[in-house]
Protein backbone atom coordinates (compact mmCIF):
# COMPACT_ATOMS: atom_id res chain seq x y z
CA UNK A 1 0.00 0.00 0.00
CA UNK A 2 1.41 3.44 -0.79
CA UNK A 3 1.25 5.93 2.20
CA UNK A 4 -2.90 6.97 2.01
CA UNK A 5 -3.31 10.54 0.76
CA UNK A 6 -5.21 13.32 3.31
CA UNK A 7 -8.53 12.56 1.47
CA UNK A 8 -8.19 8.93 2.57
CA UNK A 9 -7.75 9.19 6.09
CA UNK A 10 -11.01 9.54 8.67
CA UNK A 11 -11.24 10.52 12.03
CA UNK A 12 -11.13 8.10 14.44
CA UNK A 13 -14.59 8.40 16.82
CA UNK A 14 -15.74 7.44 19.77
CA UNK A 15 -19.53 7.76 19.56
CA UNK A 16 -20.63 9.96 17.07
CA UNK A 17 -17.42 12.23 18.20
CA UNK A 18 -13.72 12.35 16.85
CA UNK A 19 -11.07 11.19 19.85
CA UNK A 20 -9.18 14.00 21.35
CA UNK A 21 -7.12 14.28 24.53
CA UNK A 22 -6.94 17.77 26.93
CA UNK A 23 -3.85 20.17 26.85
CA UNK A 24 -1.56 19.48 29.58
CA UNK A 25 -2.35 15.97 30.86
CA UNK A 26 0.63 14.21 30.33
CA UNK A 27 4.25 14.19 31.82
CA UNK A 28 6.57 15.06 29.45
CA UNK A 29 4.16 17.58 27.94
CA UNK A 30 6.56 16.20 24.39
CA UNK A 31 4.37 12.60 24.98
CA UNK A 32 0.80 14.86 25.28
CA UNK A 33 -1.38 14.06 22.35
CA UNK A 34 -4.59 16.96 21.49
CA UNK A 35 -7.01 17.53 19.84
CA UNK A 36 -10.10 18.84 19.71
CA UNK A 37 -13.71 18.05 17.76
CA UNK A 38 -12.23 20.06 15.35
CA UNK A 39 -9.40 18.99 15.03
CA UNK A 40 -8.96 15.33 15.72
CA UNK A 41 -6.22 13.60 17.73
CA UNK A 42 -6.04 10.34 15.51
CA UNK A 43 -7.04 8.71 12.15
CA UNK A 44 -6.91 5.64 10.32
CA UNK A 45 -6.81 4.78 6.36
CA UNK A 46 -7.19 1.29 5.13
CA UNK A 47 -7.39 -0.81 1.77
CA UNK A 48 -8.22 -4.85 1.37
CA UNK A 49 -4.69 -5.66 3.36
CA UNK A 50 -3.39 -2.75 5.31
CA UNK A 51 -4.56 -0.57 8.31
CA UNK A 52 -2.28 2.74 8.50
CA UNK A 53 -2.97 4.97 11.74
CA UNK A 54 -2.03 8.95 12.15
Amino acid sequence: MAFPSNGQFQPILIGDQPIFDMVGDQSPAATDLVGNTQFPAAFFAYDATNVCLF
